[in-house]
């Protein structure tokens, strides 16, 4: 079910989740952390443990891949501070990697409805909903994260591949060509670059593109970026072919 991104909260399969988790998802929930401690009512508890308690619980069984274990805490986490829009989002990442997909977009939707401007929130959506082979809402969600933060590269990168899915290829090398601006070093983002290019029969420009990614992949000893290039010489003999 899943599909291929360079990072996100959905993207691996399950003997992959683990091995990926502290790069692509900490992060997530550390910036979810932050600034929300105020909002717990440490008077309140449930088997004598705080909001803070049982969401810290949680994070730290996320973080050792314990999804079961992450959604019981933090769901006890949000029964004593309900409107903890973190506590929410959290939840639907643990939800996510528990494979409990519309669970999750409950959660996500629950954490925009108290923070309307939560635009990791409607990035983790767009992802459960492009993996149910939903991409118009998909991009929807996507486009109201890149409008929420017009600099939040996984949301272009994301926006790109849903585009390119509906064969809306111009609109989609827009998308590629604005998270380059923020993240150059994207080798992810390059390869799907020259793709896209590909279909636009722009074959020149996709054998400059070609050329960066296998820069990247000397530099940075990745042989697996290569094997999702097209043969050069494919695009070569394309590119001769329109002259």
């Amino acid at each position: 079910m899943y599909k291929w991104r360079e990072s996100g909260s959905i993207l691996y399969s399950q003997s992959q989740k683990c091995f990926n988790i502290e790069s692509n998802m900490q992060l997530f929930l550390i910036v979810s952390w932050r600034g929300v401690m105020g909002f717990f009512n440490n008077e309140r508890r449930i088997e004598g443990k705080t909001a803070k308690d049982w969401i810290e619980m949680g994070i730290d069984s996320f973080n050792q891949c314990k999804y079961s274990i992450a959604v019981d805490s933090i769901e006890k986490s949000i029964e004593l501070n309900p409107d903890n829009a973190s506590a929410w989002y959290n939840l639907g990442l643990a939800l996510s990697f528990s494979d409990q997909w519309f669970e999750a977009l409950n959660a996500f939707d629950k954490a925009i409805t108290i923070n309307p401007e939560y635009a990791e929130a409607y990035y983790n959506i767009g992802l459960i909903l492009s993996d149910l082979d939903q991409n118009e809402k998909a991009l929807n969600a996507f486009n109201k994260a890149i409008t929420i933060n017009p600099e939040y590269a996984d949301a272009w990168s994301s926006r790109g591949m849903e585009l390119r899915d509906l064969g809306q290829y111009p609109e989609a090398l827009a998308a590629f060509n604005k998270v380059l601006e923020l993240d150059p070093s994207n080798a992810m983002v390059w390869i799907n670059k020259v793709h896209t290019l590909t279909k636009l029969k722009r074959y020149e420009e996709a054998i400059a593109a070609y050329d960066i990614v296998v820069r990247f992949d000397s530099q940075n000893e990745t042989p697996w970026i290569k094997s999702l290039l097209p043969e050069k010489n494919e695009l070569l003999i394309k590119f001769q072919n329109q002259l």
